[in-house]
């Protein structure tokens, strides 16, 4: 009888082989992240530095490249967003069909004693827990990592 134990890091790591030009992109995207915590306040450090030494030209150049930078990063958003949206719903009916075959499969010779109420609800509860994983890996683990390493290649000449 086969005895798999459900192992969500080995289901995500099955669906990212399985999408890999999805993934690709999406850690494509995560530019965004240094662009938005970086990049940004750094012009707008630069619009308020212009501001007081009162170069008109200077400043509506600094706007514009702000405001450049600004709608790049919310079109960058938008496409992380949306491919987020295509994989997250995706991943989650993933992970539920591997749980679930994995539950049939352990029970092949034993139903009576399956207890489907239980296992059901337990299910229920899963897409909140992958997408709280997800959220978790995207936000503290690639964004923050990401963003330490632009952070010291963006400031490594700053004294």
């Amino acid at each position: 009888m086969n005895n798999e134990k459900v192992n969500i890091n080995g289901y995500f790591l099955e669906y990212m082989k399985q999408n890999k030009f999805k993934f690709f992109i999406y850690f494509l995207l995560l530019v965004v992240y240094p662009l938005n915590k970086i990049i940004l306040p750094k012009y707008y450090g630069i619009i308020i530095s212009s501001l007081t030494k009162g170069k008109n030209n200077s400043f509506f150049n600094n706007v514009k490249m702000f405001l450049l930078i600004y709608i790049l990063i919310q079109i960058l958003f938008t496409f992380d967003y949306y491919l987020q949206g295509s994989l997250i719903p995706n991943f989650s009916e993933y992970s539920i069909q591997r749980i679930f075959s994995n539950i049939v499969q352990n029970k092949k010779l034993n139903y009576d004693n399956l207890e489907v109420g239980e296992i059901l609800s337990k299910i229920i509860k899963v897409p909140n827990i992958i997408y709280s994983y997800l959220d978790l890996l995207r936000w503290v683990i690639f964004g923050q990592v990401t963003i330490l390493i632009s952070a010291m290649f963006h400031y490594r000449n700053v004294s």
